[in-house]
């Protein structure tokens, strides 16, 4: 159950919300989005819960595979790239995590949040896990125990990420054109042989017949 935008949302004190804070993604999404926007109301939905749901289903290991289509301006980003990646390593400091996007701007700005909720008081509180002194670059981190992870809003460079999907499409291409070849060459082999000899072969010492 996910707790009232009135308790989580607000300036709460930690011990009053800290085990909801850490068992319910919806309900950190509220936090992190308060922390984030403290002028902005947030409206509670039902698809907020319901992605939620789903993103802690993928952290158990219960989904292994998660696609979320919704408009624009309806938290994906937030939920998934944001208060996801926070939630995780708060439970697990050393996890790895690799988020990619379609905009180095947008993979900069959403590692910042993220960032940002990891350096919050109130999940300091919460979580053990701390932002390593060392290691305070947008795109790398390292959790509490000292080993490095990219941080979730890591994104690889678009031209190269283009580059690599180009290679890959050509390798798919070519394996798929070497494959029909293959495919066609073993046909007219099998078809071939299976023709018979349109005369047949005159046996040793016996003369044709006239």
């Amino acid at each position: 159950m996910t707790a009232p935008v009135s308790l989580v949302g607000a300036d709460a004190a930690p011990e009053e919300c800290a085990a909801l804070l850490w068992h319910d993604l919806a309900s950190f999404a509220l936090r992190a989005f308060r922390e984030l926007n403290p002028r902005t109301p947030f409206e509670m939905n039902w698809h907020i819960e319901l992605i939620a749901a789903q993103l802690a289903a993928v952290r158990a290991g219960r989904i292994r595979r998660l696609l979320v289509n919704l408009p624009p301006r309806h938290l994906k980003s937030h939920l998934a790239s944001v208060a996801f990646p926070a939630w995780c390593l708060g439970h697990q400091p050393s996890a790895q995590i690799l988020c990619v996007s379609y905009a180095q701007d947008l993979a900069d700005k959403l590692s910042r949040d993220c960032r940002r909720i990891v350096a919050s008081d109130w999940y300091q509180g919460l979580f053990p896990t701390r932002l390593s002194p060392q290691r305070q670059a947008v795109r790398t981190a390292a959790g509490r125990e000292g080993r490095e992870y990219p941080d979730r809003r890591c994104a690889q460079d678009e031209k190269q990420a283009s580059a690599r999907v180009t290679r890959c499409a050509v390798r798919s291409r070519s394996s798929w054109g070497h494959a029909l070849r293959e495919k066609a060459v073993s046909g007219e082999r099998r078809k071939t042989a299976s023709i018979p000899s349109p005369m047949p072969k005159a046996r040793s010492g016996a003369s044709p017949a006239r």
